[in-house]
């Protein structure tokens, strides 16, 4: 079985954890076990989403333990994610976490956690390097934020027209 870990933090974008959650759940119908998906959080427990619900029973990053296949990080808020980087060390524990794992995503800002872990430099990973993708809202802050994120393949070509 492969471990798939989602890491979610306070103010995560729920649809950035739920979408993967339920894309490897339906692989797993139709390979039974082919994956075990887990959520994880820095403090574990409930984590309260962009969308006022929250994420209940996370596993707390530290308790996460033995091969991880596939890692993805979820987006959320420039402040929620600047909270969980600085803050609660989701890029510390990734940037430790993220050599062992044998895929690393995120979806749309959880590139900025990856960013601030060094994994979108170019000699952290072999080539080809995956230009980070994100909401057309996103892009300034990702090149201000990091020379590492100076390229962003925006979702629209902008904001959304009237």
């Amino acid at each position: 079985m492969r471990e798939v870990v989602l890491l979610a933090f306070e103010g995560v974008e729920a649809i950035d954890v739920a979408s993967p959650a339920s894309a490897f759940s339906k692989a797993s119908l139709r390979v039974p076990g082919a994956y075990r998906v887990r959520i994880a959080s820095p403090r574990g427990g409930a984590v309260a989403t962009s969308a006022g619900f929250a994420l209940a029973d996370t596993l707390p990053l530290h308790a996460i333990q033995g091969p991880i296949d596939t890692l993805v990080v979820a987006g959320g808020e420039e402040d929620a994610l600047r909270r969980a980087i600085f803050d609660e060390g989701a890029g510390h524990w990734l940037a430790e976490a993220a050599p062992h794992a044998r895929r690393v995503a995120s979806v749309c800002t959880g590139a900025f956690v990856l960013a601030a872990a060094g994994l979108l430099r170019s000699s952290a990973r072999p080539p080809p390097m995956p230009t980070p993708a994100s909401c057309w809202r996103s892009c300034a802050p990702a090149r201000a934020c990091s020379a590492t994120a100076s390229t962003c393949a925006m979702a629209r070509s902008g904001p959304p027209q009237a």
